[in-house]
């Protein structure tokens, strides 16, 4: 509670956008005919004159009944209805922020950790760490009902494990490794009742289809010109997305003292995994703007600061301006990471030590897995242009791919390091560093 969302007024679900007029004019059309700010123009009714495409008002700023559409009747019945006692100040019912969302929040987080150290003798010491992280619950909540909220039921899950053992080799020499591993799911899907709306059973039904998948569409629709309402929220379509990420790595060290030396050298290798499953252009998409109901010729053309059509009513007389659906998109990118390093710490004198040391990394790109990459080749022909040059270039090896890799990884990439501590006083001590 205490937060508002604006949805369409009971005059507006009925097509009776009279209270849509501002009163303020945005000039003439080419037939002379003043255009009222948020006049409703009839689709129906387009014609070309001297080379422009014009439309008549409905007469009143209302939709006949008949032409509604059904579908779009259909899902305004899941609409939730304004708030009585949101009025204006005249006793009117307000047009904008109209209905406060109320809704529970229902949230819940864990984070277990466990750590287990054992010794191997006067040696050795093993060492073992286990985490979890858990978050899953409603995220996004816009107080709207199913099927129509775009809501999103989360699960989100992370594991952190470590295995580390060291052994003292000989006196003055440890050796030391360590495995890793990370996990980290991120399920991100639509309410319940939003991912189960049977598309295609129901937009049938009304006279239309959906999309790929079963599940609510999502619905953009907006509000009109000069705060006068129509519906703020988009509708449904929220979540359908699965990612995953996986990241184990190994890395080992060696630690040699010697007189005033202590000289370190290692290595470690890592991948890091992720892919994702994104399904959201399967159910479909819908936007819907003035655009529909208002002068062509105009297009989105703002005059005055206002503009003609309204969204809303586009939306019920099934006019949208764009439509799109897609298929499923599932890649997996792979980079693997290798870096090695030396160096000794030098304790030149009681009050100055010395450290410096070279490291060297490899640090490649990620990569698809199934090289499902694509980029524009200036030099490549295009065989749907006529074998004009300026084609897609796809990566990967074999029949219709460039047999390469986009990019390429420097191998020179050496990382040199000095550091300094010198003990100025008894109570000051200076540090200094310095690498590439």
């Amino acid at each position: 509670a205490g937060s508002y969302t604006t949805v369409p007024t009971e005059a507006y679900r009925r097509g009776d956008f009279s209270g849509a007029l501002t009163g303020v004019s945005l000039g003439a059309d080419i037939l002379g005919r003043p255009i009222p700010e948020n006049m409703i123009y009839d689709p129906a009714t387009t014609r070309t004159v001297n080379g422009r495409s014009v439309r008549d008002p409905f007469p009143g700023n209302v939709l006949p009944p008949a032409r509604l559409d059904p579908v779009a009747l259909e899902l305004q019945k899941f609409i939730p209805s304004q708030d009585p006692w949101r009025l204006d100040s005249g006793g009117s019912p307000m047009a904008m922020h109209n209905l406060e969302l109320r809704y529970a929040r229902h949230q819940q987080r864990v984070a277990p950790s466990v750590k287990v150290d054992h010794m191997l003798g006067a040696g050795g010491r093993v060492s073992f760490y286990a985490s979890q992280y858990r978050f899953w619950g409603l995220t996004s909540e816009d107080g709207l009902p199913a099927p129509i909220t775009s809501s999103i039921d989360r699960d989100l899950r992370a594991w952190t494990m470590r295995l580390t053992g060291e052994y003292t080799v000989t006196p003055s020499l440890l050796a030391r490794v360590r495995f890793g591993y990370v996990r980290w799911v991120n399920l991100e899907l639509p309410a319940s009742g939003v991912r189960t709306f049977q598309t295609a059973d129901a937009w049938r039904n009304a006279g239309s289809a959906g999309g790929l998948a079963d599940g609510m569409p999502r619905l953009a629709v907006g509000l009109g010109s000069g705060n006068r309402g129509g519906l703020s929220s988009p509708l449904g379509g929220g979540g359908w997305r699965e990612q995953f990420a996986d990241k184990p790595g190994v890395s080992a060290s060696l630690t040699w003292e010697r007189g005033d030396h202590t000289y370190r050298a290692g290595g470690e290798i890592r991948q890091d995994i992720w892919s994702v499953t994104d399904a959201r252009a399967t159910v479909g998409e819908w936007r819907f703007r003035p655009d529909q109901t208002a002068l062509p010729y105009l297009q989105t053309a703002e005059l005055g600061g206002g503009s003609a059509g309204f969204p809303y009513a586009s939306y019920l007389l099934g006019r949208a301006a764009e439509a799109s659906v897609g298929t499923v998109r599932d890649p997996r990118y792979v980079k693997t990471t290798l870096g090695v390093f030396a160096q000794d710490t030098w304790r030149a004198t009681s009050k100055l030590t010395l450290d410096y040391g070279l490291r060297w990394d490899s640090q490649p790109a990620p990569l698809e897995t199934h090289y499902r990459t694509a980029m524009f080749g200036p030099t490549v022909p295009n065989p749907s242009a006529g074998g004009r040059l300026g084609g897609m270039v796809y990566e990967g090896f074999g029949p219709g791919r460039c047999n390469c890799t986009f990019t390429r990884t420097y191998m020179y990439a050496f990382g040199p390091r000095l550091g300094l501590a010198w003990q100025v006083t008894p109570k000051t001590v200076l540090r200094g560093g310095w690498g590439v």
